[in-house]
């Protein structure tokens, strides 16, 4: 796939990195991305590398390999889910189709990438970037019961 081919294909977080050593200052840069396709299908990456176009073109690497896919129902969760790593505790609370709440930007990112609507993110414990992306993409497939058998219980 393509980076066209993406729906949300955002930089989270970009830094700079200095090393002090005998000969000089030597600089580097990291970036966090996460790119999805607003079908079911996202990922999130991270990279470093001399400058920033470096890092941030590694981190896009980093994201291809790390694709995961989640099954929606009509575009949305039918049950909460918690995701979890380190002291991270991401929260996926599935919604009517009037109430999102107050969301941070880069936080509504993670239902964004995989297409989810009406769904609301609660974070607690730990909040940095890579530990809640990291969570998320890891458990939210693993957690997340399909759909099919779940709509028919309603």
């Amino acid at each position: 796939m393509k980076l066209d081919d993406f729906k949300v294909n955002q930089v989270i977080e970009a830094g700079i990195h200095t090393k002090i050593t005998a000969q000089g200052r030597i600089n580097s840069f990291s970036c966090l991305v996460v790119i999805g396709t607003g079908t079911g299908l996202g990922a999130y990456g991270y990279g470093k590398g001399e400058t920033a176009q470096r890092a941030t073109e590694r981190a896009y690497v980093d994201a291809h390999k790390k694709l995961v896919s989640v099954t929606l129902y009509k575009g949305t969760l039918l049950h909460d889910v918690v995701c979890k790593n380190r002291s991270s505790i991401v929260k996926f609370v599935a919604r009517g189709p009037y109430g999102l709440g107050a969301v941070h930007p880069k936080i509504q990112l993670f239902p964004e990438s995989f297409g989810m609507s009406n769904v609301t993110v609660r974070t607690h414990g730990r909040r940095t970037w890579k530990n809640m992306l990291e969570g998320v993409y890891r458990d939210l497939p693993k957690k997340h019961r399909h759909p099919e058998p779940v709509a028919r219980n309603l």
